[in-house]
This record gives C-alpha cells, structure tokens and sequence, in this order.
C-alpha cells in the first residue's frame, strides 16, 4: 500500500523482482534470479518518489511493474533521456531474497554468490506493540503530511 514501509516480490514477464518501499515513497528494486537479465548490471536500481508517480488507481505493485518495463525496455541514459536497449539486460552481479522476518532485516538481503536458491518465504511483521489497540501504531505518513492530510 502507498505510504506503508514494506517488501514484496512481483513477477515482470518470467522475471522476479524485490521491491522494497517506504514511507516517502522511495522505491528500490532488487534481482533476485542470477540467471535472468536484470535493469541494473549491479543487481539494485532506487526509484525516487518524484519518478514513481502512480497513474490513476494504479497500485504500487502495478506501478513498479509499469516502472521496471519501462527501465527494460528503454532505459536512462546519463543525461536522464529515454533511449532503446541495444542487446539484452545484463545478468545481475548479486542478488538478494526478502529477509525470513522482520527481526532479520528490514530490507532485502544479499545472497552469496554460488549460494543454493533462498527460501521464497514473505516477511510476517510481529506485533511490536503487544496489548496495543489495533492502529494505535498508525502514523500519518510524511507525504500525506506534506499534502496537507494531517
């Protein structure tokens, strides 16, 4: 959901991809199969939130989908210009999986290289405020705070 800090995987076209997203809205994405072409030769691309700009009830998923075929198939250059990819996207140099729970890690987490698949399991966040009235751990989220919500 915009403006919740969170990781999920989405599948672009045969390929999976680990989006971690926070509450600003800032985006980074993350190879997760060595075997398939990623957008970035380093395995990592970071999104800004002023480029995630989510088109009419486009979710984030849907968005990030939308985002990372656009980086395929036509990348920036350094000048932030769109052109045409010539050849194929590079295999990634490291990859990552989503972290077993939240107490590992709040983002994903690099593999070692040679390093048997990672267990495909989704982070469970625990319940950090135990007794707690449900939403009681709620914040506004800066960017709806900047909109004028709050």
């Amino acid at each position: 959901m915009w403006g919740q800090r969170g990781m999920f995987r989405i599948d672009v076209d045969g390929t999976p991809y680990l989006i971690a997203a926070d509450e600003d809205c800032d985006c980074e994405v993350y190879a997760e199969d060595p075997t398939k072409g990623f957008i970035s030769e380093t395995g990592y691309r970071s999104f800004v939130a002023s480029s995630v700009a989510p088109r009419r009830r486009e979710t984030i998923d849907m968005t990030m989908a939308r985002i990372i075929r656009e980086q395929r198939d036509n990348p920036e250059d350094t000048s932030g210009k769109r052109k045409p990819r010539k050849g194929p996207l590079p295999l990634p140099k490291r990859v990552y999986r989503l972290p077993v729970s939240w107490d590992e890690d709040d983002a994903p987490i690099a593999v070692e290289p040679g390093a048997g698949p990672a267990g495909r399991v989704a982070p469970v966040r625990q319940d950090r405020n135990a007794g707690a009235a449900p939403g009681d751990d709620l914040a506004i989220p800066p960017f709806l705070k900047r909109a004028g919500a709050a």
